[in-house]
């Protein structure tokens, strides 16, 4: 579509009108079907030459030409000077169609779409879980896990992150961890959380200055430096100009072995943090706040590391987000800590000097616990380690919604803060809440039974830290001296404030043969 001073280009499956020097801006995308081949004559493009046209199936062919008669359509307007840019040719026509509350399809579109949710949430779907007569062994579709079963993974995962931990801090196979890496105490850090400045986090607190027996940002490098093994395999003299040259066989090592850590930790957390989280809301945790003003999602907390997160399904129609805290048991959230203390500095240092300020080798420099360039990671790195742990070690498929369910019916069954709750016009249950849903999605949807019928601010923190406590309890952890008694006694004592506000009623019976 050879239009004088414009092209259309095609890339990534979406398009793009280009006018000179400006960036490329998006008009559609469309589905990644799997292209065709075709070599196009050199006439149809002189200035371009011989080129090869990449077409779709021939199923979605018309549907794809539709979207180009748009673009050319919306070059045109350019041309004869009713727009200024071909992308805003399609102002119009979404203020035409795509608005709500005008006599359009989508209009229609939308009020069947809200229908059919409404349907959605009123309705059960079916139920899948089953247990055994002790109680003692959970089956939901292909996956047949025991409780000892799932505290033996979770230990186990627990320990190999923690392995990789001490590979990353360099120690030696004759050396003593606790000899070489500073002891930390979790109970001596303390948290500001109201403070908003760019690039903070708890470490940078003036507590944890004196708490912690060094700042972190230079002890992984300062013992590279001054170890001889560690020297020589590190760094070298270039005998050229007598600079020290960083290897970077052994960066790139090191920054894959920190990448399999943060699998690992990615895990653990899912697994410890009490009801599990979306993928996409646990990758966008981070560790710092950032310069548009977003806070950060890791605070620290009578000595264990609380992960906030802010999810926002259903905001359309709420107006409002889901605040949910969750609570790390002592020994994960040591890893965090050891990680952001030690590790990631050294790991940003030897990436600068190795490869200067370019950033080629990944985003460690990004705010995210789990970063991808500027972004956080794919979900799908959650799925691949939790499907590849559980096969290895429990020898069953899991994956992130089947554990979702099997963590949801764990809690109903063994967990006080998890009863089911079949009155849906209450209070939602913390654990519902923590799983990013309300009690009735939960009771209709989430972790159904075979045997039920078709049809059938801070208390919310301290409410998610005592579920939080609970769950580390029944993994196997330590929930530490009195803390869970106290969220339990703050617990009650908010749900007793609660009773107290609601009004009293007298039920009054009246004979129908009584005439008023």
């Amino acid at each position: 579509m050879p239009v004088e001073g414009y092209r259309v280009r095609v890339k990534l499956s979406k398009f793009y009108i280009v006018r000179g020097p400006t960036r490329p801006r998006p008009i559609f995308s469309v589905p990644d079907w799997p292209p065709v081949r075709a070599p196009a004559p050199a006439s149809a493009c002189p200035q371009w030459g011989p080129v090869t046209v990449e077409l779709p199936l021939p199923l979605p062919f018309s549907y794809l030409m539709a979207q180009m008669l748009v673009v050319q359509q919306a070059v045109q307007m350019a041309e004869d000077g009713q727009v200024e840019h071909p992308a805003d040719a399609l102002d119009a026509m979404r203020e035409r169609f795509l608005l709500p509350g005008v006599a359009a399809p989508f209009g229609w579109v939308t009020r069947l779409r809200t229908f059919g949710k409404r349907v959605q949430n009123t309705t059960t779907s079916l139920g899948y879980v089953y247990w055994s007569d002790d109680q003692q062994t959970l089956s939901y579709r292909e996956l047949h896990l025991s409780i000892a079963g799932l505290r033996r993974f979770v230990r186990t995962q627990v320990e190999l992150t923690q392995h990789k931990l001490e590979q990353l801090f360099l120690v030696h196979e004759e050396e003593a961890r606790e000899v070489v890496v500073p002891r930390l105490v979790l109970a001596q850090l303390a948290d500001s959380p109201t403070n908003n400045q760019r690039g903070w986090n708890f470490l940078r607190a003036p507590q944890n200055c004196k708490a912690l027996p060094t700042t972190g940002e230079r002890w992984l490098l300062d013992r590279v430096l001054t170890t001889d093994r560690l020297r020589a395999e590190w760094v070298a003299v270039r005998p050229s100009d007598h600079q020290v040259v960083w290897d970077t066989a052994v960066v790139d090592d090191y920054l894959q072995q920190v990448d399999g850590f943060l699998e690992q930790l990615l895990l653990v957390v899912h697994l410890t943090g009490g009801q599990p989280a979306r993928a996409t809301e646990l990758l966008s945790i981070r560790h710092s706040n950032t310069v548009c003003g977003r806070h950060r999602s890791i605070f620290i907390e009578h000595g264990l590391v609380s992960m906030v997160t802010t999810y926002h399904k259903g905001y359309s129609m709420t107006n409002s987000t889901k605040i949910i805290h969750r609570y790390l048991p002592a020994e994960v959230s040591e890893l965090v800590v050891y990680y952001l203390w030690l590790v990631l500095p050294f790991a940003r240092a030897v990436q600068r000097l190795a490869y200067g300020d370019s950033d080629s080798q990944g985003g460690l420099r990004s705010p995210f616990l789990w970063p991808r360039g500027h972004g956080p990671w794919d979900s799908s790195r959650l799925r691949v380690v939790l499907q590849r742990e559980a096969k290895t070690h429990l020898q069953t498929k899991l994956n992130v919604i089947t554990w979702r369910h099997a963590a949801i019916a764990i809690s109903r069954m063994h967990l006080s803060c998890g009863g089911f709750k079949r009155e849906y016009g209450a209070d939602d249950s913390a654990v519902d809440q923590q799983a990013g849903h309300g009690s009735w999605a939960a009771g209709t949807v989430y972790a159904r039974g075979l045997q039920e019928a078709p049809g059938h601010i801070e208390a919310r923190r301290v409410r998610y830290q005592a579920v939080s406590r609970e769950w580390h309890e029944f993994l196997g952890f330590n929930p530490g001296p009195g803390v869970r008694k106290r969220a339990r006694n703050m617990e009650n004592s908010v749900s007793r404030k609660a009773q107290k506000q609601q009004p009293s009623y007298v039920t009054v019976e009246i004979d129908d043969n009584i005439e008023l």
